[in-house]
């Protein structure tokens, strides 16, 4: 481990602490909860203090099979990592244990007018067409992480940080063709996945009405695709759209991995309080999928042709999910404000 550096934050000097005396059965949420923070007091800063700590700690000392690479924490809790091989992995922000991993893909999306790469460690590609400026273009991506108008000083951090990525002597001369790297930071999600505060102890833990599969054992609360989910068997994508009440809906979109067999498309809403609590989500497959759910007992429900998942909060505060199939067959999930399933049956 490293000695005090001047040259990087005292955060990322914690973190890099945080490691001493841990191996691969250690509980890592507090490193993966400073990590989120790093991404957000840093914003485009976190990317010289995460390549200081992977640089410092090596995770095949700590009994892992590789020394991957931590790229940031998903909203949901994920830790987003980059494997010897190159593949992006998500892993779990308790255990660090790998839930998916796919090649380093790289895909377009429009961000007010202009085509970025998104590239799958977290870093975007832009090139310069006629016209562009590095203050629009900071704007641009500014307003798409943040979900929101950029403040002016926002926009000179990111202006800042693209001149400095691409050794830009000059921000205000970029040539037409030019390509720019974008670098990682700021989440677009404006919640925080390790509310609420426990009163008693004041430590922050994960929201437990996030719900997570495990095995591909789903309950219906966390149907395949939903975020909160185990990602094993999706490949989402996910666009957050914060509202005036500090609200949020997030829209995924993406397919099911069914080994081959079962590989439906889906599309699906879920939207979030205030507080980060889940009130009601809606999810869509293209064709029927085979989903074992979890019916609160030893023995899983495994439904053929689920074509969707409708879930609202009632005055209860319980999660009432109704499931259909293609069949026209319905079952209904009550799932408690913990994530546990307290009824499944057909109705």
């Amino acid at each position: 481990m490293a000695t005090t550096n001047p040259e990087v934050s005292p955060a990322a000097e914690r973190i890099v602490k945080s490691f001493d005396g841990r191996d691969k059965t250690s509980n890592f949420e507090d490193i993966a909860r400073d990590i989120y923070n790093l991404n957000r007091d840093q914003g485009f800063g976190m990317g010289a203090s995460l390549d200081y700590i992977n640089k410092q700690v090596n995770m095949k000392d700590l009994g892992f099979s590789e020394d991957f690479e931590i790229l940031g924490v998903e909203s949901n809790g994920s830790v987003r990592t980059r494997g010897t091989s190159g593949q992006i992995q998500l892993r779990d922000g308790m255990s660090l244990e790998v839930k998916s991993a796919r090649e380093a893909d790289v895909y377009t999306r429009e961000i007010n007018g202009r085509k970025f790469t998104e590239n799958g460690d977290g870093t975007n590609n832009y090139t310069v067409k006629s016209g562009d400026t590095l203050s629009a273009i900071s704007a641009a991506v500014m307003r798409d992480r943040l979900g929101r108008k950029p403040t002016a000083a926002e926009i000179s951090e990111a202006y800042n940080q693209i001149a400095l990525a691409n050794e830009i002597s000059d921000p205000n001369k970029i040539s037409i063709g030019q390509e720019l790297k974008i670098p990682q930071g700021y989440d677009q999600s404006s919640k925080d996945p390790y509310k609420p505060i426990d009163s008693k102890t004041g430590e922050v833990t994960r929201d437990t009405a996030m719900p997570r599969g495990e095995d591909d054992v789903f309950n219906a609360m966390a149907a395949p695709g939903l975020p909160g989910t185990s990602d094993s068997w999706t490949t989402p994508q996910v666009e957050s759209v914060p509202r005036p009440d500090g609200s949020v809906q997030k829209k995924v979109t993406g397919q099911l991995d069914g080994f081959g067999t079962n590989n439906p498309e889906y599309t699906g809403y879920q939207s979030q309080d205030a507080n980060g609590r889940i009130t009601d989500s809606h999810i869509e497959y293209s064709y029927g999928a085979n989903i074992e759910f979890d019916n609160g007992t030893d023995n899983k429900e495994y439904i053929l042709g689920v074509k969707s998942v409708d879930t609202v909060v009632n005055n209860s505060g319980e999660y009432v999910s109704t499931i259909r199939t293609e069949e026209g067959q319905v079952w209904r999930s009550v799932t408690n404000s913990d994530g546990k399933v307290i009824s499944f049956k057909q109705v």
